[in-house]
């Protein structure tokens, strides 16, 4: 077996949207992979037999990766612009989606209704209708209601717009879609016999943003999780019921008592809600299920000992996309959570009953619940993702990643936990490098998660694996401020820069102390977004590491404060201080502070259209270093966000992981 090379990741097989067929006879899932060609990612359907136990491609446009089963029949309908004239028109500012229907039993897919609208997510609600979401252009007539020359007035109007913004609302921008102030979400109705387009959710106001709907079990009833960005988004959203048919709201919860990110109807009476108060751990406070009784109102919290976060927070730079965690099937709620540093499929029921289904090392991606077993997209054993089945016991079912497994030697991480001071045990990993020798002296990486709150596990992580491979030692962990412990472990606002600093610091210690082999005078470290900023005051506060390669970073939470999609809430939330009545504690909090005191060479990797951890962060660290003579150099990625490493151009993800290791390499 070989090692692994950076090029590997151009052959990976990226799965997402797995779903079940109304008879529990087939899966669906959709298979990513590199296209050289476009620079990007071709998806297409795949299906499992699952009573022949057999694979094969259903589609091959490369363009399939939106899709939903047909209620009652082995039909899928594909939300794609396979049309060359439809792609022609969407780009040219023409509202438009083309829905395929799919027959497994009689060839390629046909294509069977064009909706004037963009649609973004969308189910069944019976054999010829279905509702969806669609974005909506504030202070406009909605696109479908236009006639044809209106539409073509529309668009025109719309491109000499293009030269400036006029900004009323905040967020002005959001981090993988651009400016979006002026844009809100809306659901919408398509009844495909009559060719009609209703809309839904603007009985709510016309100004409201949809963020999340859900049908009920009967399909006449929506559950609607909303807010409004008008002037300034809540961050407490509200939770509504809209009749589909009548368009009559049910129920209106507008309390800000909660803020509720999802919401299953479960019967005349009862829903199921996940929501949080934020009192006590701020924005990052795990969400709790209530049972709401919509007509009284009552909250009757249904998991009070469940500490944990509702989602799968394991890190992997091979996870492409991602579906619904939060599934209602019959009469019991499904979830994924991290518990450790494993993800893992829980069931609950309306009287509280807590059950985990899955409980082995590693991430559930994604899953579905059948009277055949759990099926579930993961990554087990070191190897990248696969598709597993779980009756009696959990066993591999797809062979799409077989290539990684069966031709390079993947390295397995070695587990350690060290105490902190405040008696938290914190998680930490060792890996040792390709073909290693006991009595050899190897340079060490120490590799920071973003988030902070989320996890690193022992699941593969392509750039990890590469460097390992690259003749270096490996070493991350999970300080406080992670996820996975519950929400003190996770809470460290007002603290950066103290506690995870001293955990990450600690772990580093207690890795060169009970492994021989790490060489101290070549450790290099490296981290993205939260990893970034850590980078950043780890090189403000310690000259041991031999070079730095900082990514997505942030340098101040006063500029991130105020040029970033989430930093209005969140650095004033995480600092637990604003840039007016405590400037110096956010200050305090900020690697920029430190600058003066580097001396570590360090490479900056930035992209244009981060607006998560906006440019303006890695200007300010290049100019400081520039400034102070430090060795250091400014790479940044032309039409890229936050996600380069994860979903970012395949080139360009070669190319980030290539400059940071021949950075480190350089001061070897």
């Amino acid at each position: 077996m070989g090692k692994i090379k950076k090029n590997d990741l151009l052959k990976m097989k990226f799965l997402s949207n797995l779903s079940i067929s109304p008879d529990n006879k087939y899966l669906a899932v959709s298979v990513s992979q590199v296209d050289s060609e476009t620079k990007g990612y071709e998806s297409n359907i795949h299906i499992y037999d699952i009573e022949q136990n057999k694979w094969g491609q259903y589609t091959g446009s490369g363009l399939d990766n939106s899709f939903i089963w047909d209620m009652n029949l082995p039909i899928i309908y594909i939300n794609s612009l396979r049309d060359v004239k439809d792609k022609e028109k969407r780009k040219n500012g023409y509202e438009i989606s083309s829905i395929y229907q799919l027959d497994l039993f009689k060839g390629e897919a046909i294509k069977k209704y064009i909706i004037p609208k963009n649609i973004k997510s969308f189910k069944q609600i019976s054999e010829f209708k279905f509702i969806f979401s669609a974005d909506y252009v504030l202070g406009t007539k909605d696109f479908y209601l236009l006639s044809d020359e209106e539409k073509e007035l529309e668009v025109k109007k719309r491109k000499d717009k293009d030269g400036y913004e006029i900004i009323e609302n905040l967020p002005f921008w959001e981090n993988g879609s651009g400016f979006i102030h002026n844009t809100i979400t809306k659901i919408y109705t398509y009844d495909a016999e009559n060719d009609k387009i209703k809309n839904i959710s603007d009985i709510l106001g016309d100004d409201i943003d949809v963020y999340d709907f859900q049908l009920d079990p009967t399909k006449s009833k929506v559950v609607v999780i909303y807010g409004t960005k008008l002037g300034k988004m809540d961050l407490k959203n509200k939770l509504a019921i809209i009749d589909i048919e009548n368009k009559k709201i049910i129920l209106d919860y507008t309390d800000k008592k909660y803020n509720i990110s999802s919401a299953f109807m479960f019967d005349e009476n009862n829903l199921i809600v996940s929501a949080a108060a934020m009192e006590k751990y701020g924005i990052n406070e795990n969400p709790k299920f209530y049972k709401v009784n919509f007509h009284t109102l009552d909250f009757e919290c249904l998991n009070s000992d469940f500490d944990m976060s509702l989602w799968n927070s394991v890190g992997t730079d091979i996870r492409l996309y991602s579906s619904e965690n939060l599934k209602q099937i019959n009469n019991k709620l499904y979830f994924i959570s991290t518990v450790g540093y494993s993800s893992n499929i829980f069931e609950l029921d309306l009287k509280g009953n807590l059950k985990q289904l899955t409980n082995n090392t590693g991430s559930v991606d994604e899953y579905v619940v059948t009277d055949k077993g759990i099926f579930f997209i993961g990554l087990r054993n070191m190897v990248p993702q696969e598709i597993y089945r779980v009756s009696d016991c959990e066993e591999k079912i797809s062979n799409f990643n077989d290539y990684i497994a069966e031709k390079r030697e993947i390295i397995y991480p070695n587990h350690f936990c060290v105490k902190d001071s405040d008696n938290y045990s914190i998680d930490y990993w060792v890996m040792k490098p390709y073909k290693f020798k006991a009595d050899k002296k190897y340079p060490l990486i120490l590799d920071i998660h973003g988030g902070p709150k989320t996890v690193y596990g022992e699941v593969y992580y392509h750039e990890m694996q590469y460097w390992a491979a690259e003749g270096f030692v490996v070493l991350f962990c999970n300080p406080r401020g992670s996820d996975g412990k519950g929400d003190e472990f996770a809470d460290i606002r007002g603290e950066y820069g103290k506690v995870d600093y001293d955990n990450i610091m600690l772990c580093l210690n207690q890795a060169i102390k009970t492994n021989p082999f790490i060489d101290t005078d070549k450790m290099y470290v490296t981290g993205g977004s939260y990893g970034g900023f850590m980078t950043n005051w780890i090189i403000g506060h310690t000259d041991i590491f031999k070079a730095a390669a900082t990514q997505r970073s942030i340098s101040s939470w006063t500029s991130m404060y105020g040029t970033t999609d989430i930093g209005y809430y969140f650095a004033t939330d995480q600092t637990a201080s604003d840039p007016w009545n405590s400037y110096d504690k956010m200050w305090n909090q900020s690697p920029m502070k430190f600058y003066n005191n580097i001396k570590t060479p360090t490479l900056i990797v930035h992209s244009d259209q981060d607006y998560r951890c906006w440019l303006s962060e890695a200007l300010q660290l290049f100019t400081s270093l520039k400034h102070n003579d430090v060795d250091s150099k400014l790479i940044i990625f032309k039409n890229e966000n936050h996600e380069l490493t994860r979903s970012g151009r395949p080139d360009n993800r070669i190319k980030n992981l290539e400059e940071i290791t021949e950075w480190f390499k350089k001061y070897l």
